[in-house]
């Protein structure tokens, strides 16, 4: 390598001057002048390797210069001191950086001066927890895009057992600069095995991630990619087929804190015992109100939501739950069961009681409740039955069970029955006098009318009793006669009231005058009429033939002449009597209009 120094050098003459002459001072002058400026230049050169030069006694700076073709053997990174969430991760300081975090939750941690201008780092950073439930995720507010490596996303899970390692690249390639994250304590695979197996000898590792499906023994597991199943995992035995449902993913905790006297009693931030999992877009319901309140994001144990909540129904102490996003057009989610009921079932809420949410249900001995919407004030949420325990009981969603239906109509209950006698209802047989498969002796009701009873009287009922009358003045269970009777009875008048009425009557006699100079008729009711007169209604010419006269209670009597009898009149007394008669003296002829229906005992229940 040529310098400026050995320019200097070759233009000094070595032979001169020359010995046992007179030399020309110029070519001393010449000489001395070379030396001179040689000397110049190599404590420029010194001066700039100084300045420039690789120093193992100091630390170097190579000003954004490359090192080529270099085989590092030996060499180390700069360590950071250990921080905590609130220091940021700066490229420049250190490439390696252990952080100890002291709260459980989300902590954020920042990262900035990455290089830049079409160049990439990368940093190691190792991370411990003091707590259960402690997350970290990573930002780079100044640098870009972060993007999680791996197969699952931030924030990450932090273990108190043992660090956890991450590393952190960037790229700034492009018009959009990204930094890249890696949880590197944990085995990835990224593409899957092809006609292979994953066992102990081939993966070790908690995760993996495959691009299409996964087959476990006989049954396989694959992304949904057609129309009704697309983005659902499928599962299938080459056979039969399935779409994975899952549950909503619900996070319970107990509220630790909250502000206690806010502006205005409202606040948008809450305390709790364990914020793992929560996640941002989470909903949650705070006592006292139906409003969802969304998570916009949370810091250590403190839940932060994008819209305030009134804190005068909230206690320390509270169980509060948050439901993660859920999943919506690429897999179906399901019901989840609750171990207390909606705060009523139709969705009305008391300030401070507990409540379902969205998809869960809720059972015991004598209800069932489907939650299908989040509590409104103005909207049914609940689908509820209850069990009908007593016959009093109108409201329209009790249903009611057997033991329900049995005392509403018990096991010996008799009714008509409009019916075949072979389309009896199960647990019904006819009253045919049989035995009834619970052993109790039905009554025989065949042909017969039925009375109400007014006693019990010994028989084949259950426990040896039957129904009795008695209405004839004794203790019976059956009676009546299929004979047509009349009832022996009197017809009596009194002085004021008529029995039997007779409104005129015909009376047939004979010979009841004869011709004058006859001998009178003992039987007429006068003796002979004068000789061509018409008296009493009968004339001369009447002989011994039948003749009739009309009477009357009270009738008085007159001739053509309107000659009365002495006395005024006659009164007749008869004698009436209502002879035996009728259309049929048969059996049956007393009985009423009827319909045949059968009688049908219930021995069930």
């Amino acid at each position: 390598m040529s310098t400026t120094a050995s320019t200097y050098i070759q233009a000094i003459d070595a032979n001169y001057p020359v010995a046992g002459q007179n030399n020309d001072s110029q070519g001393f002058r010449d000489n001395f002048t070379n030396i001179k400026s040689a000397l110049s230049a190599t404590n420029a050169d010194l001066v700039g390797l100084q300045i420039g030069a690789l120093l193992k006694s100091q630390d170097n700076d190579f000003v954004g210069y490359s090192i080529k073709n270099a085989n590092l053997v030996n060499y180390s990174v700069n360590v950071s001191p250990v921080i905590d969430s609130t220091v940021d991760i700066d490229y420049t300081l250190a490439n390696f950086w252990p952080i100890a975090l002291n709260k459980s939750g989300v902590n954020t941690v920042n990262v900035t001066n990455m290089p830049r201008a079409q160049r990439s780092g990368n940093l190691i950073v190792s991370v411990t927890a003091s707590n259960l439930y402690t997350k970290i995720q990573f930002t780079a507010i100044d640098e870009g895009v972060v993007v999680s490596v791996g197969s699952i996303d931030q924030p990450f899970d932090v273990s108190i057992e043992k660090p956890d390692l991450f590393e952190i690249w960037n790229d700034y390639s492009g018009d959009v600069p990204y930094v890249y994250v890696k949880k590197l304590s944990e085995d990835i695979i990224d593409t899957a095995y092809t006609n292979s197996i994953i066992n102990s000898n081939t993966y070790t590792g908690s995760r993996a991630v495959f691009d299409q499906s996964l087959t476990l023994g006989n049954t396989k597991f694959s992304i949904g990619t057609r129309q009704g199943s697309f983005g659902a995992t499928v599962v299938t035995d080459g056979v039969h087929y399935g779409n994975i449902a899952l549950v909503p993913n619900v996070i319970s905790t107990q509220i630790t804190n909250f502000p206690s006297s806010p502006p205005g009693g409202i606040t948008n931030q809450v305390e709790v015992f364990n914020p793992t999992e929560i996640q941002v877009g989470a909903t949650v319901y705070f006592a006292g109100t139906n409003t969802p309140y969304i998570v916009d994001y949370v810091d250590g144990s403190t839940v932060y939501t994008t819209n305030q909540y009134n804190v005068h129904w909230t206690q320390i102490g509270q169980i509060i739950s948050f439901i993660n996003p859920q999943f919506t057009a690429t897999q179906a989610t399901v019901m989840q069961f609750s171990n207390v009921k909606s705060t009523d079932r139709y969705g009305t809420v008391t300030p401070g009681a507990t409540r379902n949410l969205k998809g869960t249900i809720y059972a015991d001995s004598t209800s069932l409740q489907v939650t299908y919407a989040n509590p409104s004030n103005f909207t049914t949420n609940t689908f509820s039955i209850n069990i009908s325990t007593t016959t009093t009981n109108t409201a329209s969603n009790e249903v009611a069970t057997v033991g329900f239906m049995h005392n509403l109509l018990p096991a010996g209950s008799v009714i008509m029955w409009y019916g075949s006698s072979f389309e009896l209802p199960y647990g019904w047989v006819i009253c045919d006098g049989s035995t009834a498969p619970n052993g109790v002796g039905t009554p025989d009701l065949r042909n017969q009318f039925v009375i109400g009873a007014a006693s019990d009287a010994s028989g084949p009922g259950p426990g040896g009793i039957v129904p009795a009358t008695e209405v004839t003045g004794v203790q019976t269970t059956s009676g009546g006669t299929s004979t047509s009777i009349v009832v022996s009875h009197n017809h009596l008048g009194t002085g004021t009231t008529i029995a039997i009425s007779d409104p005129g009557h015909q009376h047939y006699s004979v010979g009841a005058n004869q011709i004058a100079g006859s001998t009178p008729n003992p039987t007429g009711p006068y003796g002979n009429a004068p000789l061509g007169s018409n008296w009493w209604g009968f004339t001369e010419t009447t002989v011994a033939n039948a003749v009739q006269w009309y009477t009357s209670k009270e009738y008085i009597f007159q001739d053509q002449q309107g000659s009365t009898p002495t006395g005024g009149g006659v009164t007749l007394q008869t004698d009436v009597i209502i002879a035996s008669t009728g259309t049929d003296s048969g059996a049956y002829a007393n009985i009423p209009p009827y319909q045949a229906l059968y009688y049908i005992y219930k021995w069930i229940g």
